[in-house]
């Protein structure tokens, strides 16, 4: 599921209110939903939302810790003057077909509103629907959660099971604790769906969005409902060989993960590394910022000094916000603060308020900067946080180590080479920015705030060359530890995806079998009615007008030009995909 701006329309081209749409296959019910929603006001908002579904006022929404800043991630928006219709949102399936009556107008800038109405109607039409790609699944997961409880007698109890997940490409620009929770690729059962099926479906209405945008909001409604009956015409023109080719690269891909996964385990053999799925449990701990054993009271403190560290930073916003507006000024601060703080503030006091009764800490004995619960707390956080950076900057150097081998093994230089040497550059600044964040927890963790902590540049050329990082004592196994845990970690969940997708393509040639059989029995039983009809008028001699002869000719004719492609399609089908 996914939005494009493309398809937009200007406020004040082809005003005509009088027509009115002809064809109504893709904007359905979704559709109306979302215009009664424009009347009420409730677009603008999911608090304008939560009052329409007429929620508690107490049940607030829980923001992912995604560290992901993606501008279509917005639990509200505004209309704006120039467009009345600023884009299309839509659902398709795993091939790439836009679905029947689960496409919408947005009335406003992409926002939540849009997803929560098009999510429920695909749980009530279709309670089947087990998994959902969306671009920012991660925050928009727990939306719909709240949403659930909104409606609860109006949705299928199959509607608890949907997951929503992100789209695999999307997800490499998420923190990386947020793919391994929620990209589909590390998802059990999810197959290998890579999920950026609607953003291939956008590519193909780049052509005729600029006429759309002057067009009547009716004429467009019309033309993007054929636009999308065409594009599905040759989707499925194609479905054999995209199913026949899909299968030819699940296999090739099974071989490539397998051989992969061959040389991960003689590296780390060589290394004296020898159980590598401990090595990819232990990689996974160091990308989640929640110990395991967060239930001790020592790692309790420490997430209770890290929340308070959070809110003396929005407090500081906030005065910098305020200061700003005094001056006469509007500051990036000040705009972030009318947008966010005050929520943001609000969930902050929530969370501390819990682990204070965790940690019995009374209302008058909270923790101050200065008091030496506190220390106790920063300092384990700081330990926490300098630990994770040092696995984190083990796991780059190897990475580094690894790419420059594979370079070196190109020789001339290629695509390969290129590509490579962008990431090789890529890993330097991602060092460059851990290093820096780890210094800064480093200092901030000393007894002395102006120490110099920073390595010297020797030190990290060293490591780079293949010496032992400074923390680690007579070994310097636990980084490369990491680096191979992470690669037998991705490979292995690759190389389950493929298994699953190929178990799934059986499955679909015979759903696709069942469908064209009944399709096909469908348009033959309309050819016959059809015909029937028109030997009726010859046989009484009443011909109706020429118009309507005419049209029925052109049904006929329509009719058994569809029932041969169905048959030429079912025909490919067993010809073609032999398993």
């Amino acid at each position: 599921m996914d939005a494009v701006n493309k398809c937009s329309h200007l406020a004040h081209a082809g005003n005509d209110m009088e027509l009115k749409p002809y064809i109504h296959n893709f904007f359905g019910k979704g559709e109306q939903e979302v215009a009664d929603l424009e009347k009420k006001g409730c677009l603008d908002s999911i608090k304008s939302f939560k009052q329409h579904t007429s929620l508690l006022e107490g049940d607030d929404l829980e923001v992912s810790n995604c560290g992901s800043r993606l501008r279509c991630a917005r639990e509200g928006s505004k209309a704006t003057t120039m467009y009345d219709v600023n884009g299309l949102l839509g659902a398709t399936c795993a091939h790439g077909f836009a679905l029947p009556d689960l496409f919408c107008n947005m009335r406003r800038s992409e926002n939540f509103t849009f997803y929560l109405v098009l999510l429920k109607h695909i749980v009530k039409e279709c309670p089947s629907v087990k998994h959902v790609y969306i671009d920012f699944g991660c925050r928009l997961a727990k939306t719909w959660t709240w949403y659930l409880q909104a409606l609860d007698k109006e949705l299928p109890p199959s509607a608890v099971d949907l997951r929503i997940m992100v789209n695999w490409m999307h997800a490499a620009s998420h923190d990386m604790s947020c793919q391994l929770e929620n990209s589909g690729r590390f998802q059990k059962d999810a197959g290998f769906v890579v999920g950026e099926q609607s953003e291939q479906l956008w590519a193909m209405t780049k052509d005729p969005s600029s006429l759309m945008r002057c067009m009547t909001l009716q004429n467009r409604h019309d033309s993007v409902e054929c636009l999308l009956s065409d594009i599905n015409d040759l989707k499925l023109a194609r479905l054999v060989l995209v199913l026949k080719a899909k299968m030819d690269s699940m296999h090739k891909k099974l071989a490539e993960l397998d051989q992969r996964l061959d040389g991960i385990q003689a590296e780390s053999n060589a290394a004296g590394i020898h159980d590598l799925h401990a090595a990819a449990q232990e990689f996974l701990g160091t990308q989640f910022a929640v110990s395991p054993t967060l239930s001790e009271r020592p790692f309790l403190e420490a997430e209770y000094v890290r929340l308070r560290e959070m809110d003396i930073a929005v407090q500081k916003l906030q005065s910098i916000g305020f200061s700003w507006k005094e001056a006469g000024g509007m500051s990036p601060a000040a705009l972030l603060l009318r947008g966010s703080t005050h929520k943001e503030q609000r969930e902050l006091q929530a969370k501390l308020t819990d682990l204070e009764i965790k940690l019995a800490i009374s209302p008058d004995s909270v923790w101050t900067v200065d008091s030496n619960d506190y220390t106790r707390g920063f300092k384990l956080l700081a330990e926490q946080q300098i630990l994770r950076y040092q696995s984190a900057i083990d796991v780059i150097v190897h990475e580094l180590a690894q790419k420059n081998i594979e370079k070196r093994q190109q020789g001339e230089a290629s695509k390969v080479t290129h590509a490579l040497a962008s990431k090789i550059r890529g890993l330097h600044a991602k060092l460059r920015s851990s290093l820096e964040e780890m210094y800064a927890w480093m200092a901030a963790a000393h007894d002395d705030p102006h120490a110099d902590v920073s390595l010297p540049q020797s030190v990290v050329d060293a490591m780079l060359q293949g010496e032992p990082a400074p923390w680690h004592v007579g070994s310097h196994s636990s980084g490369l530890r990491l680096m191979l845990g992470r690669r037998f970690y991705m490979a292995e969940n690759d190389r389950q995806r493929c298994i699953e997708q190929l178990s799934r393509l059986p499955v679909e040639k015979k759903r696709l079998m069942q469908w064209l059989d009944i399709m096909l029995q469908r348009v033959q039983e309309r050819i016959r009615v059809v015909a029937e009809d028109m030997s009726e008028h010859a046989v009484i001699g009443s011909l109706p007008h020429p118009y309507e002869l005419t049209r029925h000719h052109g049904v006929h004719f329509w009719l058994q030009w569809h029932a041969q492609r169905l048959a030429a399609i079912l025909k490919e089908v067993n010809e073609k995909l032999n398993w």
